[in-house]
């Protein structure tokens, strides 16, 4: 596991370093930009649907194995809650099309954005360094930052951050740190991502929140 130095300085503050995986270019991403403008992303599409792209139609039917992944994530979410310990609640974002790293970081934003109650751009995307020879995997650093939370969620989503790491492209994991009106830092999200076959797959855990669907 990574040591936890570095990152329990910077978790305080909701922010982390820079990022780079072993499934992606560093320079996809910036680090610690304000999230995009997601007023016209798109809804997620409903199940048995064919959408027209780019003059092609398009099967937008949600593939089973991440209908699963999702449950599976508000399992091990659930497993994790109850009685005195800390509230941290871990979702599977909805699963859309995605063609490209940009298009993950706003599907996320966008759910940030609707669970926490702010503006698209007032969330700060900070991504890490993962999965390559340099560094922890992705799911192990995942791991170690939302144990910084406190509680079980750490182990019980641990597998499923796992599954990410082996079955995705473009994996990376990143704290999205919302602000309030009044410019306050609010409790940050921990995301692991990637790309499934032209899906999102995500774990989002948010921390001293009870409820994040």
């Amino acid at each position: 596991m990574v040591s936890p130095s570095k990152i329990d300085l910077i978790l305080f503050a909701f922010l982390v370093g820079g990022c780079a995986s072993k499934k992606n270019h560093p320079s996809d991403y910036d680090s610690g930009v304000l999230g995009p403008d997601t007023s016209t992303y798109p809804d997620l599409p409903s199940a048995d649907t064919t959408t027209v792209l780019d003059g092609e139609s398009v099967d937008t039917t949600i593939p089973e194995n991440l209908t699963t992944f999702a449950n599976d994530v508000r399992a091990a979410s659930d497993a994790a809650l109850g009685g005195s310990g800390p509230q941290v609640c871990s979702a599977a974002v909805p699963a859309i099309r995605v063609a490209s790293s940009s298009d993950v970081v706003a599907a996320i934003v966008s759910y940030v954005s609707a669970i926490v109650g702010v503006p698209a751009t007032a969330i700060v995307v900070t991504p890490q360094a993962c999965g390559d020879p340099s560094h922890a995997t992705c799911a192990n650093l995942f791991q170690n930052d939302v144990a910084h939370f406190g509680g079980a969620n750490p182990v019980t989503t641990y597998p499923l951050a796992q599954q990410i790491d082996d079955t995705a492209s473009n994996v990376q994991v990143a704290i999205y740190g919302p602000t309030d009106a009044q410019g306050m830092g609010l409790p940050a999200i921990v995301v692991m991502s990637g790309i499934q076959s032209g899906w999102l797959m995500t774990i989002a855990t948010f921390g001293d929140r009870a409820t994040c669907r």
